[in-house]
């Protein structure tokens, strides 16, 4: 079993597992037949995994993965609905080389692993014992780190961290039109919004000028730097924000 796996294995008791054998890119010829399908193939390897190990030894903190909305157009991940590389912060601990997907619809982590030495499966994670992840040179951190007491359910991406600290929390979600071109439905575009942390206090910066509001005494300098570094503040990408709150901070502690 996956090292990753056997020390969440070892946070909670066993209830049950079912997992699901890592499929590639079939696509199955309808949705009930899949459902079928994939029932009976996770009722079957669920049994075998019993019979197996016995259920006093099988303990994987994660339950299978079956994606939602399977022949929908686009998809609900993250930068990629291919596996990535990642390395997995829990307790502290850094575990790298771990093959995942981030899916931002449900904000869920998805790890692939293998149990019985070969057989390839998808898991989802309990979002309660990560710490943080590093994604295709993104860095994640648990929402409860900025959010403790709103029992916020997913990872906010760290992209500063200075005088103050700015995360952002990126989402996707499954629209139900249904038309020629997308007969499944489809899922959204990326939506990103920004968060201020600032002794104490949080501030949701999700335009330009709530940003202006935010540095009011600072507006014609910061407009002048997003102008300078062609940096359209709702389009920006990690390291344009890093960038900017990194010069917003300097300007702002003088």
């Amino acid at each position: 079993m996956n090292g990753l796996v056997h020390i969440l294995a070892q946070k909670i008791s066993f209830a049950s597992i079912l997992v699901l054998f890592f499929m590639g890119g079939h696509t199955p010829v309808n949705a009930q037949d899949t459902n079928e399908q994939s029932s009976r193939s996770l009722a079957a390897l669920s049994e075998y995994i019993v019979e197996l190990y016995g259920t006093n030894n099988i303990v994987v903190n994660g339950r299978s993965y079956i994606p939602d909305h399977y022949n929908a157009k686009g998809h609900p991940y993250f930068s990629s609905d291919k596996l990535t590389k990642s390395t997995l912060v829990i307790d502290g601990k850094k575990y790298g080389n771990q093959e995942v997907l981030y899916n931002i619809e449900t904000e869920k982590v998805i790890l692939k692993t293998t149990i019985n030495t070969s057989d390839e499966v998808l898991l989802v994670l309990n979002t309660g014992f990560i710490d943080a992840f590093y994604f295709d040179g993104h860095y994640f951190v648990n929402g409860a780190k900025y959010f403790p007491e709103s029992g916020f359910p997913g990872f906010l991406e760290q992209v500063f961290e200075g005088g103050f600290s700015v995360v952002t929390r990126h989402q996707k979600s499954f629209i139900s039109r249904y038309t020629a071109n997308t007969p499944n439905g489809f899922y959204s575009g990326t939506t990103s919004v920004s968060y201020i942390f600032n002794k104490g206090e949080v501030e949701k910066l999700p335009t330009k000028n709530a940003l202006f509001k935010y540095f009011p005494d600072h507006k014609k300098e910061i407009k002048k730097f997003l102008r300078k570094y062609k940096i359209k503040y709702k389009q920006a990408n990690a390291v344009q924000l890093n960038k900017l709150f990194t010069y917003c901070d300097e300007i702002s502690s003088k």
